[in-house]
């Protein structure tokens, strides 16, 4: 008879019943869960089928209390599905109970792992509790799900009053695991040398990949969230195997192995890019270029009055050998005749360096030195029209040096100093007694040289 008692006491307000198998007693007692759904109500004498009928307000709060007991149930308000999870409800007695009792029902796609729904207590005196545990497994389709109980405590001599509770639980789509996946450039891979390594393809698709962590297979780790694009180098010829493990932001992981096989070290020609027969003929073209700029009188004079470079020699006189002479020590007319010229114009020329002898003229080179001096002629005109000066059109150089080249005469390079430190170069021809004919700097001033105007 009390066994009957007690299923009326917890079965009471509960109009049905549906609990899983199997059945895991609790800590002060359980009672058995039907595989089925089964109307309670009828397992319940007559004269307590009415209390059962009753039912109790369902309240959306985690803890409520009435003057017999106070009731409260911990468990997460949200879980990924499939996740186990646990559910602690207490039951704290205020006074004297004859019984007191706690019963949950499951909704739908909840499946129980461990422990029992039910659970009941005897004989508690003021402050005792009553506690259950256990364990539920989510189900795989996301949703609000709720799970919703009573507790009821009965006095002695006196009606049972009950607390009802109902807890919402969100269950969360299911965590999707990340895609590994990585390219390595350059291939084939090479000993010593840098290779990279992108995971840039990698993804996670609902969320965001938190870690990145590499195995190249040589005993070196990298990992961390900025390493999607690292690079790495193998000293030795071998086959490694590199493997990227990639973490999204919940926690899973996935991993992904490929394997290198790195041969031998890159040649020089492989550095620079270029076949070997490609390097060796362009080395062939470089050398026959510069033999002809060395060997070529008329080249190597092209390259000496524009750039300076390659200036030609006469080992026949010994000034074209020695180191540039000053002025007055080699021509005197010409040193006379540029001191004239600076202290004439104020082109801001502080004096005549030196000089040194270019190349004497000679049947064979006398119209290339023309054309030289023409040219350097013409790039004076060129800076007469930018400066505007107002020079003499009798002594344009053009006119002067055009035609006027005799052989026997000798082309001179005259270095100059001007103002902030600055140097730089002219050219000019003076006859076989060293007097001046012409120069494609001073050739802008009038020349009273008699050599000159006798040409």
């Amino acid at each position: 008879m009390l066994a009957r008692i007690i299923i009326a006491l917890v079965a009471s307000g509960l109009l049905l019943l549906s609990v899983p198998q199997p059945v895991v007693p609790s800590r002060q007692g359980a009672i058995p869960q039907p595989s089925r759904s089964i109307d309670l109500r009828s397992a319940l004498p007559q004269s307590l089928q009415s209390l059962a009928s009753r039912g109790a307000p369902i309240s959306a709060a985690q803890s409520q209390e009435n003057s017999l007991i106070s009731f409260s149930r911990d468990l997460p308000a949200q879980v990924q599905a499939g996740q186990t999870f646990t559910v602690k409800e207490t039951l704290t007695a205020k006074t004297a109970l004859e019984l007191a009792a706690i019963a949950d029902i499951l909704p739908t796609g909840f499946t129980l792992s461990s422990g029992s729904l039910i659970a009941f207590k005897q004989g508690l005196k003021s402050g005792d509790t009553l506690t259950n545990s256990y364990q539920l497994t989510a189900p795989s389709q996301a949703g609000t799900l709720v799970i919703s109980g009573k507790a009821r405590a009965k006095p002695s001599g006196a009606q049972s009053q009950v607390i009802a509770l109902n807890s919402p639980v969100t269950v969360l789509p299911p965590n999707l695991p990340p895609v590994a996946n990585f390219s390595i450039t350059p291939s084939p891979a090479r000993a010593g040398q840098k290779l990279t390594f992108n995971a840039g393809s990698s993804r996670d698709p609902d969320g965001s990949i938190a870690d990145y962590r590499w195995n190249f297979g040589d005993g070196t780790l990298l990992n961390g969230p900025d390493k999607i694009s690292v690079q790495h180098t193998y000293q030795q010829m071998n086959t490694y195997t590199v493997t990227l493990t990639v973490t999204d932001n919940k926690g899973a992981t996935t991993a992904k192995s490929v394997t290198v096989n790195v041969g031998k070290p890159l040649s020089i020609f492989e550095q620079l890019g270029v076949s070997p027969a490609v390097a060796v003929g362009a080395a062939m073209a470089v050398g026959v270029v510069l033999t002809a700029i060395v060997f070529n009188r008329q080249i190597t004079a092209l390259f000496c009055v524009d750039f300076g470079l390659f200036c030609p020699r006469d080992p026949a006189n010994p000034l074209a050998n020695a180191q540039a002479l000053p002025a007055e020590q080699s021509y005197p007319q010409v040193a006379q005749a540029a001191q004239r010229y600076i202290a004439a114009n104020d082109l801001g020329i502080t004096e005549l360096i030196s000089i040194e002898r270019f190349e004497q003229v000679n049947a064979l080179n006398r119209a290339r030195l023309t054309r030289l001096l023409t040219r350097q002629a013409r790039l004076m005109a060129t800076a007469e029209t930018a400066l505007q000066l107002n020079l003499s059109a009798s002594s344009s150089p053009v006119r002067l040096s055009a035609g006027q080249v005799a052989t026997g005469d000798t082309v001179l390079r005259l270095n100059w100093q001007a103002q902030g430190g600055n140097s730089f170069s002219s050219f000019a021809l003076v006859d076989p007694a060293g007097r001046l004919i012409f120069d494609s700097l001073m050739g802008f001033a009038p020349l009273s040289s008699p050599a000159a105007l006798a040409r």
